[in-house]
C-alpha cells in the first residue's frame, strides 16, 4: 500500500466538520473538535499485525504535522482475549489542538467531502 498525507487546505478552503466527514458509514474519534475521521477500509488486520501493517505502508508525508498519517482503528473488548480486528482506513482526516488539518489517502481512494442533501445528519455533543 502507498499513502500520501497533505494539508486539507489543498482539497477545500472550508474547516471540516469531522462528524460530517465520517458520515454514517465511517469512523470517528473526536474530543472537543479535535481528532480523526475516516472513510473506507484499506485493510483489516489482526491485533498482532497492526504495527507491522502500518510500518509496511509506503508513506509520503507532505506536511510538517507530527503524528499525521495512516492509522489503525478498532475496538478492544473488555475481555481482550475475545476475537477482534483493527482496520486501516482508506482516507483519514485529522485536526490537531492547534487547528492544523491533514488528510491521508491510501492508494487511489477518493475522499468524499460532499454532504448528501437527502441524508439527515444531526451533529450533537455532550460534556461529562
Amino acid at each position: 500500500m502507498r499513502a500520501v498525507t497533505k494539508l486539507v487546505s489543498q482539497f477545500t478552503d472550508k474547516r471540516l466538520d469531522l462528524t460530517e466527514f465520517a458520515r454514517d458509514d465511517g469512523y470517528l474519534f473526536v474530543k472537543s473538535e479535535f481528532g480523526v475521521a475516516a472513510q473506507g477500509v484499506a485493510k483489516n488486520v489482526k491485533p498482532s499485525d497492526v504495527l507491522a501493517s502500518l510500518q509496511d505502508i509506503d508513506h509520503q508525508n507532505l506536511t510538517n504535522i507530527p503524528n499525521s498519517g495512516p492509522i489503525a482503528i478498532g475496538c478492544i473488548p473488555f475481555e481482550s482475549n475475545q476475537p477482534h480486528e483493527f482496520l486501516i482506513p482508506r482516507v483519514v482526516v485529522g485536526r490537531t489542538p492547534n487547528n492544523e488539518e491533514w488528510i491521508t489517502i491510501i492508494d487511489d481512494a477518493e475522499p468524499n467531502f460532499a454532504q448528501d442533501p437527502n441524508e439527515f445528519v444531526k451533529n450533537s455533543s455532550y460534556v461529562v
